[in-house]
């Protein structure tokens, strides 16, 4: 508070045992009619759940990226793909942010074997409950072909 600014950070609140959990705090001044702090009011809320949650999407993450696969989160809806893994990235040779603005068939070779209709397909059978395994001609960003084996299983999030 000597800054005389809003302040807010994220500690651990330990307990009379050790560490127990998570905490944000807030302070914020109160000046009186002069300008000068008079007083302070703070308040905390517990983050716990939150911090546990960033962890596990962490560890998640570091797992994903360790797979020698690539693996690639379709929203079924809108086509786009919303979540892929370091792998498939080095594949296609997408940047991350290149290749999350993409949609699913965007990929394919568009032969007429691996085109937008066939990838339709898939993701119809895929919604429908069964799992795949094809082989499937993936189009990269430099416009080189690239056969790929895909496993795909229709994954519901609450």
């Amino acid at each position: 508070m000597k800054s005389g600014r809003s302040h807010s950070d994220i500690v651990p609140f330990i307990g009379p045992s050790g560490p127990r959990g998570w905490i944000e705090l807030f302070a914020f001044p109160i000046r009186g009619v002069d300008g000068n702090i008079n007083g302070v009011v703070e308040f905390a809320r517990d983050v716990t759940q939150r911090k546990i949650a960033e962890e596990t999407l962490r560890i998640a993450k570091i797992f994903l990226d360790a797979v020698n696969d690539g693996i690639v989160v379709i929203d079924l809806e809108s086509g786009l793909l919303v979540e892929a893994n370091t792998k498939i990235l080095e594949m296609t040779g997408y940047s991350r942010r290149e290749f999350l603005g993409l949609r699913a068939f965007e990929l394919s070779s568009n032969s007429p074997e691996y085109n937008r209709a066939s990838a339709q397909g898939i993701i119809e059978r895929i919604v429908g409950g069964e799992s795949q395994l094809i082989e499937w001609q993936l189009k990269q960003k430099n416009g080189n072909l690239l056969w790929v084996e895909i496993n795909a299983k229709l994954i519901e999030f609450d």
